[in-house]
């Protein structure tokens, strides 16, 4: 059982919705060349079945590890079916271990590269950009925050650029509309944004 939890949450059942087993062997496929940074004799869950119990959290409604390790004991079952050797679900500790020693921007581009694959069509939907404060990597001296961009109709957040301050927020915008096809998607962002060359790069794409 993982740790620290005091109440019960609701998650998305998001078999339902996705097919669990391409989603599987989708990431199975896409993450066999992950540089795994743990002991290859140590290893008793292989990398891409925690990027699937992560993920599946993820797209479940998960906030928190807590919450994806807590998500994936609820659905213990289902995810030792998805393994040949039907090795349960990793522990809190377990997946907070694998992710402190994974690379961020590796884990990152690793991401970007599975979710370009993906066919998702935004047209006519709305995505928003919108920044925000990172709490408690935050204090008055060195504040950080990230640059998001988000699908508003699927609840889903496709890409993220990490930046010093907010009026450098503008610097992630390149990145972001690079990372998935937004024509003839409507397109949300507040007034930082309201520039003739940001403005340009949203039409051109």
């Amino acid at each position: 059982m993982p740790k620290r939890r005091t109440s019960d949450k609701q998650y998305n059942d998001i078999s339902q919705t996705i097919d669990i087993i391409k989603l599987r062997d989708s990431i199975k496929i896409d993450f066999q060349n992950f540089n795994d940074p743990r002991l290859s004799e140590r290893i008793f869950y292989p990398s891409w079945y925690l990027f699937l119990v992560i993920i599946s959290g993820y797209l479940s409604g998960c906030n928190t590890l807590e919450d994806i390790a807590h998500f994936a004991y609820l659905r213990r079952e289902l995810f030792s079916s998805l393994n040949d050797k039907n090795l349960g679900v990793p522990s809190y500790d377990t997946l907070w271990w694998f992710l402190a020693r994974t690379e961020p921007k590796a884990f990152k581009e690793l991401l970007s590269r599975w979710l370009s694959k993906i066919p998702l069509d935004f047209r006519n939907k709305l995505l928003m950009i919108d920044g925000k404060r990172l709490r408690g990597v935050s204090d008055n001296e060195h504040i950080s925050h990230i640059v998001e961009l988000f699908a508003a109709e699927r609840c889903i957040m496709i890409a993220q650029e990490k930046v010093p301050e907010k009026r450098d927020e503008r610097q992630a915008l390149p990145q972001l509309l690079e990372v998935i096809n937004i024509e003839g998607a409507l397109v949300s962002m507040d007034a930082l944004f309201c520039h003739q060359l940001d403005l340009k790069q949203i039409l051109d794409k």
